[in-house]
């Protein structure tokens, strides 16, 4: 299991100091400013998003307009947009409609069931790919993806592990998450610490990704946090993972 270890061992590097279990919510407040950074770079930063519709809030000429009490409150992750004003977001910048929709629960510690999992992943399987002139199915399959799979790698199959961690976004990482998921409750051990080894690896190379990379030290505590799923032979681990 070397590199897993190699993989935890720079997981925790990217850590905040504090490496307690994350507060119930924590996930659900990443997510919520994940969304609130998306829409930000599309609209050229978030001093510009200020000045859009808090600065000229009294024109009243956008149904986006906000008060600063409740721009502060979307930007900390501690106010979810209404869905009316997530509907308008989305109209302009569809890929932030995208990312409220991803599965970002799974990065949750909190109990899951299988259903639950299969739910979260299931919009992305059963799409089909054109392999030399045959429609092959049983792929993943995320929007934006072209026919044939991202540019570069080929399509990845539901247990694909290293096809999910090359393609280097969300979509990969989130998978990976719920995969690790899957094999917990199905009691797969080997195929857990394989998932396992390939989140954490994946939470490494996110510092790459403009959307995630400002939150890469929460998104590796919840990863941390998620991996004490582990069974019992993660012990050493762990240990690992606390060690400065």
């Amino acid at each position: 299991m070397g590199e897993l270890y190699d993989a935890i061992f720079r997981l925790s590097s990217l850590m905040e100091p504090q490496r307690g279990r994350p507060a119930g919510d924590a996930v659900g407040r990443l997510h919520r400013r994940i969304i609130w950074h998306a829409w930000a770079l599309n609209e050229g930063g978030e001093d510009k998003l200020e000045a859009r519709y808090v600065l000229r809030r009294e024109s009243g000429d956008d149904r986006l307009c906000m008060r600063r009490d409740e721009f502060a409150a979307y930007s900390s992750g501690s106010r979810s947009l209404s869905p009316a004003r997530m509907r308008l977001v989305t109209q302009r910048h569809p890929l932030v409609g995208t990312i409220a929709g991803m599965p970002f629960a799974a990065l949750s510690f909190r109990p899951r069931n299988l259903a639950e999992v299969q739910r979260w992943i299931r919009p992305y399987i059963g799409g089909y790919y054109e392999i030399g002139g045959v429609k092959v199915s049983g792929f993943y399959r995320f929007p934006g993806d072209p026919i044939g799979g991202p540019a570069g790698r080929g399509p990845a199959s539901l247990e694909d592990y290293e096809g999910l961690w090359r393609r280097g976004d969300m979509y990969g990482l989130l998978s990976l998450a719920c995969l690790f998921r899957l094999m917990h409750l199905k009691r797969q051990v080997d195929s857990q610490w394989v998932a396992a080894c390939y989140m954490a690896m994946a939470v490494r190379d996110m510092r790459s990704d403009p959307y995630l990379s400002p939150f890469i030290g929460e998104v590796a505590c919840a990863t941390s946090a998620l991996l004490r799923l582990l069974p019992d032979c993660s012990r050493p681990i762990k240990a690992s993972m606390n060690a400065s």
